[in-house]
């Protein structure tokens, strides 16, 4: 919630379209991705965006995707 309150644009794109969700991925950053994801913003639309990011443009991109869900799943974070 921190972000929020400080008025950080959790929905912001860079040039590549890619938002907090996408480079949470990129970077594997798991920790970042389940704070977005228990955030439950409407607008940031986390597991949509997700699922849109595994038919990316690589081969790598989509790997990290699957990789973090795959995480995700095994700590117990569930769609909502």
């Amino acid at each position: 919630m921190f972000l929020t309150i400080s008025g950080a644009r959790v929905n912001a794109l860079d040039a590549y379209n890619h938002g907090a969700v996408e480079i949470s991925v990129m970077t594997e950053n798991l920790e970042m991705l389940h704070l977005l994801i228990e955030m439950n913003l409407s607008e940031l639309n986390v597991w949509k965006r997700l699922v849109k990011f595994l038919s990316a443009d690589t081969e790598d991109e989509a790997e990290k995707v699957c990789g973090c869900q795959q995480c995700l799943l095994i700590i117990g974070v569930t769609c909502v």
